[in-house]
């Protein structure tokens, strides 16, 4: 799994054996959350990280559910500094 950041261009990533885990939506829903986390920490206090596009493909049991997007809104709890969302899927 592999994330970018525009505004350091700089490129984060996941990895995961999958007799550890597998490729459901838990599984994708952690390896995302772990990315916007490390993306978050790195950028903390910069004004720029407002923004996050989120793209995916249109896998339902992976990223189109409710465990993905209950994630990220738990995410977005966590990190009030990121004020404005933006969902592309």
């Amino acid at each position: 799994m592999t994330g970018h950041c525009s505004v350091s261009k700089k490129a984060y990533g996941d990895m995961w054996h999958e007799e550890q885990m597998g490729r459901g939506a838990n599984d994708i829903a952690s390896a995302v959350i772990k990315i916007l986390n490390a993306i978050a920490d790195d950028h903390a206090g910069d004004p720029r990280l407002r923004n996050m596009i989120l793209w995916s493909d249109s896998c339902v049991p992976q990223n189109r559910n409710r465990v993905f997007f209950t994630a990220v809104k738990y995410f977005l709890s966590q990190h009030p500094e990121i004020n404005y969302r933006t969902k592309v899927l």
